[in-house]
C-alpha cells in the first residue's frame, strides 16, 4: 500500500485501495490503520464496536493535513533521525514524513502496536494486543533547525491532540508517549534557521 501511495502522490493523485472484504475485526484495525498511515484513502466503513479502536474516518477528516498533505514526503533513512524505544516492538519505520514550509518543518511519526499475529484471518477471537506503555521518541535536530513544539495526535479512545513536553539534550529531542493501544501520531515542529530550507 505505502508503494502505490507514494507512486500516486508522485503523479499528483490519491491512492485509494479497496479493503478485504473478509476478516476477522483486529483485521479491520490493521488494514485502516496501515492505509491512513501510507497516506492512503480508505473505501468503505469502519466500526469496530467490540474492539477499543478509535473512529479511525474521524481522526483522519480532523488530523488530515498529517496523514493526506499533498506536501508530504517520506523521511529517508529515519533512523538517522529518530529513535524510538519502548518495551517490544513498534512499527514506525515505514510511516515517517515530513514537510517543509515557510521556514519551518514537521516530523510526522506513526506509531503502530503491532497485531498478536502474523497474518490475516488467523485470530478468529480478534485478540488485543498489550497497549505499549511508555514509548519514547527521540528527534535529532539538524544544524539548521530549533524545536518549536510536539503534539500528540491520537485516536484512542477519542479523536484528540495533546502538547507533550520534550526533554532537550546535546541536540536531540525526546517525548514519551503514555500509552499506545494500536496507533498514536507523533508531531515534531521546528523552525529553520536563516539560509536552511
Amino acid at each position: 500500500v505505502l508503494d502505490e501511495a507514494v507512486r500516486a502522490r508522485g503523479y499528483g493523485g490519491f491512492h485509494s485501495p479497496y479493503g478485504l472484504d473478509l476478516y476477522y475485526p483486529a483485521d479491520n484495525v490493521y488494514q485502516w490503520i496501515l492505509t491512513l498511515a501510507a497516506g492512503s484513502h480508505p473505501v468503505g466503513a469502519f466500526g469496530v464496536p467490540e474492539l477499543p479502536a478509535g473512529n479511525y474516518a474521524k481522526f483522519a477528516t480532523r488530523y488530515s493535513r498529517f496523514i493526506f498533505g499533498r506536501d508530504l514526503r517520506l523521511l529517508p533513512d529515519p533512523r538517522r533521525h529518530l529513535q524510538i524505544r519502548a518495551d517490544r516492538e513498534v512499527w514506525w519505520q515505514q510511516w515517517v514524513t515530513f514537510r517543509e514550509d515557510n521556514g519551518h518543518r514537521q516530523y510526522i511519526v506513526h506509531l503502530v502496536n503491532p497485531p498478536v499475529g502474523e497474518n490475516i484471518f488467523e485470530d478468529p477471537a480478534s485478540t488485543v494486543p498489550a497497549p505499549l506503555q511508555g514509548v519514547r521518541v527521540s528527534l535529532r535536530l539538524q544544524p539548521d533547525e530549533t524545536l518549536e513544539s510536539v503534539y500528540l495526535l491520537a485516536p484512542e479512545p477519542d479523536t484528540g491532540g495533546t502538547a507533550l513536553e520534550p526533554a532537550l539534550r546535546s541536540g536531540t529531542a525526546t517525548v514519551t508517549v503514555p500509552q499506545v493501544q494500536f496507533w498514536k501520531i507523533v508531531v515534531f515542529s521546528t523552525r529553520l534557521e536563516e539560509g536552511g530550507r
